[in-house]
Protein backbone atom coordinates (compact mmCIF):
# COMPACT_ATOMS: atom_id res chain seq x y z
CA UNK A 1 0.00 0.00 0.00
CA UNK A 2 1.36 3.51 -0.95
CA UNK A 3 0.19 6.72 0.63
CA UNK A 4 1.73 10.05 0.27
CA UNK A 5 4.18 12.66 2.06
CA UNK A 6 4.60 16.35 1.78
CA UNK A 7 7.62 18.02 3.15
CA UNK A 8 6.71 20.70 5.57
CA UNK A 9 9.71 22.97 4.71
CA UNK A 10 10.31 25.70 1.98
CA UNK A 11 8.38 25.45 -1.24
CA UNK A 12 6.74 22.66 -0.88
CA UNK A 13 3.11 23.06 0.25
CA UNK A 14 0.99 19.92 -0.69
CA UNK A 15 -0.89 18.92 -3.84
CA UNK A 16 -1.37 22.26 -6.54
CA UNK A 17 -4.97 23.06 -6.76
CA UNK A 18 -4.60 24.98 -9.92
CA UNK A 19 -6.22 24.38 -13.11
CA UNK A 20 -4.66 22.49 -15.99
CA UNK A 21 -1.99 24.10 -16.78
CA UNK A 22 -1.08 23.82 -20.13
CA UNK A 23 1.54 21.20 -20.52
CA UNK A 24 3.59 19.35 -18.53
CA UNK A 25 7.38 18.06 -18.61
CA UNK A 26 9.15 14.74 -16.99
CA UNK A 27 12.81 13.95 -15.77
CA UNK A 28 13.59 10.86 -14.46
CA UNK A 29 16.10 10.38 -11.67
CA UNK A 30 18.35 6.33 -11.63
CA UNK A 31 19.70 5.62 -7.91
CA UNK A 32 22.17 2.78 -7.42
CA UNK A 33 20.97 -0.46 -5.00
CA UNK A 34 19.41 0.73 -1.99
CA UNK A 35 20.39 4.41 -2.13
CA UNK A 36 18.80 7.46 -2.02
CA UNK A 37 21.37 9.86 -2.61
CA UNK A 38 21.15 12.22 -6.20
CA UNK A 39 24.42 11.77 -7.89
CA UNK A 40 26.35 15.12 -8.77
CA UNK A 41 25.30 14.48 -12.75
CA UNK A 42 21.62 14.19 -11.71
CA UNK A 43 21.51 17.52 -10.00
CA UNK A 44 23.46 19.64 -12.68
CA UNK A 45 20.73 17.31 -15.16
CA UNK A 46 17.67 18.67 -13.37
CA UNK A 47 18.76 22.40 -12.93
CA UNK A 48 19.35 22.67 -16.93
CA UNK A 49 15.70 20.73 -17.21
CA UNK A 50 14.42 23.18 -15.08
CA UNK A 51 15.89 26.85 -16.51
CA UNK A 52 13.28 29.01 -18.07
CA UNK A 53 9.93 26.73 -16.77
CA UNK A 54 7.35 28.80 -15.56
CA UNK A 55 6.32 26.39 -13.23
CA UNK A 56 2.89 25.71 -11.64
CA UNK A 57 3.34 22.66 -9.60
CA UNK A 58 5.31 19.81 -9.10
CA UNK A 59 4.80 16.03 -8.39
CA UNK A 60 7.70 13.90 -7.30
CA UNK A 61 6.79 9.94 -7.50
CA UNK A 62 9.99 7.86 -5.78
CA UNK A 63 9.98 3.84 -7.03
CA UNK A 64 12.15 0.25 -6.23
CA UNK A 65 13.12 -2.42 -7.58
CA UNK A 66 11.27 -6.13 -6.03
CA UNK A 67 14.81 -7.07 -4.03
CA UNK A 68 13.75 -6.67 -0.28
CA UNK A 69 10.62 -6.78 1.22
CA UNK A 70 7.35 -4.68 -0.12
CA UNK A 71 7.84 -2.23 3.94
CA UNK A 72 11.20 -1.69 3.28
CA UNK A 73 10.82 -0.89 -0.38
CA UNK A 74 8.12 1.45 0.28
CA UNK A 75 10.72 3.17 2.80
CA UNK A 76 12.81 3.85 0.16
CA UNK A 77 11.04 5.36 -2.37
CA UNK A 78 9.98 7.65 -0.41
CA UNK A 79 13.80 8.73 0.93
CA UNK A 80 14.47 8.70 -2.89
CA UNK A 81 11.10 11.08 -3.22
CA UNK A 82 12.18 13.12 -0.59
CA UNK A 83 15.82 13.38 -1.72
CA UNK A 84 14.67 15.04 -4.87
CA UNK A 85 12.30 16.70 -3.15
CA UNK A 86 15.00 18.76 -1.37
CA UNK A 87 17.13 19.19 -4.67
CA UNK A 88 14.01 20.93 -5.84
CA UNK A 89 14.11 23.46 -2.95
CA UNK A 90 17.89 24.16 -2.93
CA UNK A 91 17.22 25.08 -6.79
CA UNK A 92 13.47 26.71 -6.70
CA UNK A 93 14.80 28.74 -3.68
CA UNK A 94 13.71 31.57 -5.21
CA UNK A 95 10.44 30.39 -6.19
CA UNK A 96 8.73 29.25 -2.72
CA UNK A 97 5.18 29.36 -4.07
CA UNK A 98 5.50 26.81 -5.37
CA UNK A 99 3.31 23.72 -4.35
CA UNK A 100 4.90 20.03 -4.50
CA UNK A 101 3.24 16.65 -3.94
CA UNK A 102 5.95 13.79 -2.83
CA UNK A 103 4.99 9.65 -2.97
CA UNK A 104 6.51 6.51 -2.58
CA UNK A 105 5.22 4.19 -4.53
CA UNK A 106 7.85 1.20 -3.51
CA UNK A 107 7.87 -1.76 -6.09
CA UNK A 108 4.46 -0.70 -7.96
CA UNK A 109 4.66 -0.36 -11.71
CA UNK A 110 8.28 -2.03 -12.68
CA UNK A 111 9.47 -1.75 -15.16
CA UNK A 112 10.83 -4.50 -17.60
CA UNK A 113 14.39 -5.57 -18.24
CA UNK A 114 17.29 -4.72 -15.76
CA UNK A 115 16.32 -3.82 -11.87
CA UNK A 116 18.12 -0.90 -12.30
CA UNK A 117 14.98 1.22 -14.66
CA UNK A 118 12.80 0.12 -11.98
CA UNK A 119 15.50 2.19 -9.16
CA UNK A 120 13.67 5.96 -9.91
CA UNK A 121 12.00 9.09 -9.68
CA UNK A 122 10.10 10.38 -11.65
CA UNK A 123 9.53 14.30 -11.48
CA UNK A 124 6.61 15.67 -12.80
CA UNK A 125 6.21 19.44 -13.36
CA UNK A 126 3.28 21.29 -14.15
CA UNK A 127 4.25 24.37 -16.31
CA UNK A 128 1.67 27.62 -15.95
CA UNK A 129 0.46 28.71 -19.78
CA UNK A 130 2.61 31.09 -21.68
CA UNK A 131 1.21 34.91 -21.24
CA UNK A 132 -0.13 36.05 -24.64
CA UNK A 133 2.47 38.51 -26.18
CA UNK A 134 2.13 41.77 -25.25
CA UNK A 135 1.06 44.09 -28.18
CA UNK A 136 2.88 47.13 -29.24
CA UNK A 137 2.06 50.45 -28.07
CA UNK A 138 0.10 51.66 -31.16
CA UNK A 139 2.08 54.04 -33.02
CA UNK A 140 1.97 58.06 -31.76
CA UNK A 141 -0.44 59.72 -33.66
CA UNK A 142 1.34 62.40 -35.69
CA UNK A 143 -0.90 65.40 -36.64
CA UNK A 144 -0.75 65.72 -40.12
CA UNK A 145 -0.22 69.22 -41.53
CA UNK A 146 -0.49 70.28 -45.04
CA UNK A 147 2.22 71.88 -46.29
CA UNK A 148 2.22 75.44 -46.94
CA UNK A 149 0.90 76.46 -49.88
CA UNK A 150 3.44 78.41 -52.40
CA UNK A 151 2.00 81.60 -52.89
CA UNK A 152 4.07 82.45 -56.17
CA UNK A 153 2.19 79.49 -57.34
CA UNK A 154 -0.83 79.58 -59.02
CA UNK A 155 -3.93 78.50 -57.63
CA UNK A 156 -5.45 77.11 -61.43
CA UNK A 157 -3.84 77.21 -64.61
CA UNK A 158 -7.03 77.66 -67.40
CA UNK A 159 -5.88 76.18 -70.83
CA UNK A 160 -7.87 78.42 -73.11
CA UNK A 161 -7.54 75.47 -76.12
CA UNK A 162 -10.20 76.40 -78.09
CA UNK A 163 -9.36 79.61 -78.24
CA UNK A 164 -7.25 79.79 -81.25
CA UNK A 165 -5.36 82.31 -83.56
CA UNK A 166 -4.81 82.53 -87.52
CA UNK A 167 -0.76 81.60 -88.29
CA UNK A 168 1.07 84.89 -87.80
CA UNK A 169 -1.62 87.20 -86.55
CA UNK A 170 -3.57 88.07 -83.51
CA UNK A 171 -6.89 87.27 -85.14
CA UNK A 172 -9.07 85.23 -83.34
CA UNK A 173 -10.26 82.19 -85.70
CA UNK A 174 -14.34 81.94 -86.18
CA UNK A 175 -15.25 79.53 -84.20
CA UNK A 176 -12.71 81.39 -81.37
CA UNK A 177 -14.90 84.28 -81.85
CA UNK A 178 -18.02 82.59 -80.85
CA UNK A 179 -16.44 80.88 -77.30
CA UNK A 180 -14.54 83.95 -76.23
CA UNK A 181 -17.79 85.66 -74.77
CA UNK A 182 -18.31 82.31 -72.51
CA UNK A 183 -14.82 82.36 -71.26
CA UNK A 184 -14.71 86.11 -70.54
CA UNK A 185 -18.33 85.68 -68.25
CA UNK A 186 -16.27 82.88 -66.20
CA UNK A 187 -13.11 84.67 -66.03
CA UNK A 188 -15.20 87.14 -64.20
CA UNK A 189 -16.34 85.10 -61.54
CA UNK A 190 -12.87 85.72 -60.67
CA UNK A 191 -12.52 89.41 -60.25
CA UNK A 192 -10.58 88.72 -56.93
CA UNK A 193 -7.95 87.08 -58.10
CA UNK A 194 -5.02 87.86 -60.00
CA UNK A 195 -4.62 86.67 -63.65
CA UNK A 196 -1.62 86.48 -65.72
CA UNK A 197 -2.19 86.01 -69.11
CA UNK A 198 0.66 84.07 -71.23
CA UNK A 199 0.45 84.14 -74.90
CA UNK A 200 2.56 81.56 -77.24
CA UNK A 201 3.66 80.88 -80.73
CA UNK A 202 3.99 78.07 -83.24
CA UNK A 203 7.84 77.79 -83.52
CA UNK A 204 9.19 74.73 -83.48
CA UNK A 205 12.91 74.70 -82.67
CA UNK A 206 15.19 76.74 -79.74
CA UNK A 207 14.30 79.14 -77.92
CA UNK A 208 13.55 82.67 -79.65
CA UNK A 209 14.44 85.88 -78.34
CA UNK A 210 12.30 88.48 -77.06
CA UNK A 211 13.10 90.21 -80.10
CA UNK A 212 12.31 87.88 -82.66
CA UNK A 213 8.61 88.85 -84.55
CA UNK A 214 6.91 85.69 -83.78
CA UNK A 215 7.77 85.82 -79.77
CA UNK A 216 6.58 89.68 -80.49
CA UNK A 217 3.87 88.37 -81.56
CA UNK A 218 2.69 85.96 -78.83
CA UNK A 219 2.85 88.78 -76.21
CA UNK A 220 0.55 90.58 -78.85
CA UNK A 221 -1.94 87.13 -78.03
CA UNK A 222 -1.79 87.86 -74.50
CA UNK A 223 -2.76 91.64 -75.17
CA UNK A 224 -5.88 90.81 -76.84
CA UNK A 225 -7.00 88.67 -74.49
CA UNK A 226 -6.13 91.41 -71.81
CA UNK A 227 -7.72 94.00 -73.18
CA UNK A 228 -11.45 92.17 -74.06
CA UNK A 229 -11.13 91.42 -70.19
CA UNK A 230 -10.57 94.92 -69.32
CA UNK A 231 -13.57 95.98 -72.10
CA UNK A 232 -15.81 93.60 -69.50
CA UNK A 233 -14.83 95.70 -66.49
CA UNK A 234 -12.27 93.41 -65.04
CA UNK A 235 -9.65 95.51 -62.99
CA UNK A 236 -6.56 96.21 -64.79
CA UNK A 237 -4.53 96.07 -61.50
CA UNK A 238 -5.16 93.04 -61.53
CA UNK A 239 -3.94 91.69 -64.44
CA UNK A 240 -1.37 91.50 -66.60
CA UNK A 241 0.42 90.08 -69.87
CA UNK A 242 3.16 88.03 -70.91
CA UNK A 243 4.70 86.72 -74.22
CA UNK A 244 6.18 83.41 -73.73
CA UNK A 245 7.09 83.11 -77.55
CA UNK A 246 7.77 79.33 -78.30
CA UNK A 247 8.02 77.75 -74.44
CA UNK A 248 6.48 74.66 -73.61
CA UNK A 249 4.85 73.90 -76.74
CA UNK A 250 1.74 71.59 -76.87
CA UNK A 251 3.43 69.83 -79.55
CA UNK A 252 6.88 70.36 -79.94
CA UNK A 253 7.43 68.42 -83.57
CA UNK A 254 4.20 69.52 -85.16
CA UNK A 255 3.36 67.72 -88.23
CA UNK A 256 -0.71 68.63 -88.99
CA UNK A 257 -1.79 71.99 -89.09
CA UNK A 258 -4.16 71.21 -85.85
CA UNK A 259 -0.81 70.24 -84.00
CA UNK A 260 0.82 73.91 -84.95
CA UNK A 261 -2.69 75.73 -84.02
CA UNK A 262 -2.75 74.10 -80.84
CA UNK A 263 0.73 76.09 -79.89
CA UNK A 264 -0.68 79.12 -81.19
CA UNK A 265 -2.65 79.88 -77.61
CA UNK A 266 -3.23 81.61 -75.17
CA UNK A 267 -3.34 80.65 -71.28
CA UNK A 268 -4.02 82.23 -67.87
CA UNK A 269 -2.82 82.37 -64.68
CA UNK A 270 -5.03 82.48 -61.45
CA UNK A 271 -3.11 83.33 -58.57
CA UNK A 272 -4.15 84.73 -55.06
CA UNK A 273 -1.85 86.75 -54.47
CA UNK A 274 -0.15 89.68 -57.11
CA UNK A 275 2.00 88.23 -59.56
CA UNK A 276 5.39 89.15 -60.02
CA UNK A 277 5.66 91.22 -63.16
Amino acid sequence: MTRCITLAIGIFAGVSSCAQPARTDTFIFHFAFDRSEIRPADSSALQRFLAGLTIDSISITGYTDTVGSPDYNQRLSQRRAVSAGELLQRLLATDMGTPVHLEGRGEAEPLPGDDSESRRVIVVVWCRPPLPPTPPPPPPVVAQRDTPRDVSEPDTILRLDDIRFYANTTNLTESAQMLLPRHINYLLTLKDRFLEIDGYCNSPGPPLKQTDPLYILSEKRAKFIYDRLVEQGFDPDRVIYKGKGNANPRNAHPTTRDEMDKNMRVEIQVFRTRPEP
